[in-house]
């Protein structure tokens, strides 16, 4: 998607209220919904490549299934997925959901991957099963500093494929 597309994107979704100036979440692979704290989630948009999915649930540990039920992962034959959001330049909290709904990958080891921001490594060797097990909510939370406008999620394989349930990103200090 060209950077024009993105902005003229990310302006329809705060004229329709679905963000403030800077707050961005995303149900990856999934619809718009509002969560339990009354926040609203975009359907997805902003990562590629990788294949979009769904699971019948329960996701247990959360209060918001909804946002656990749908996924994109990325396939070690295509280039590592990436999300990429427009932002202003500033401080963010970036968190990631995850969760291991794939019965074949219940055991520790079997999906791990690494996550970039912004060129950084924020996140080794995450591993969902090891951390919450099979059919559980997994938030994980950083703060970055952006400074060209874009926040840059990359994610990269380290066995079997990653995945991403949704992203939300706050600026840091309220804006």
């Amino acid at each position: 998607m060209s950077s024009l597309l993105k902005l003229m994107f990310l302006m329809a979704m705060l004229m329709a209220g679905i963000v403030d100036a800077e707050t961005i979440r995303v149900n990856i692979g999934g619809g718009a919904y509002t969560d339990s704290g009354a926040n609203d989630w975009s359907a997805d948009f902003g990562c590629n490549p990788g294949f979009l999915s769904s699971t019948p649930g329960p996701i247990v540990g959360t209060s918001d299934e909804f946002l656990f039920l749908t996924h994109r992962w990325d396939s070690s034959t295509t280039p590592e997925m990436s999300c990429s959001y427009s932002v202003q330049p500033g401080e963010y909290q970036v968190t990631l959901y995850f969760a291991e709904t794939n019965e074949n990958n219940f055991s520790v080891g079997a999906r791990v991957f690494d996550v970039n921001i912004e060129g950084a490594l924020e996140f080794n060797n995450v591993d969902i099963y090891q951390e919450v097990g099979g059919n559980a909510a997994l938030l994980r939370t950083t703060t970055v500093t952006v400074n060209d406008g874009q926040i840059d999620i990359q994610f990269l394989h380290q066995a079997k494929n990653p995945l991403v349930k949704a992203i939300e990103i706050l600026p840091v200090g309220g804006g």
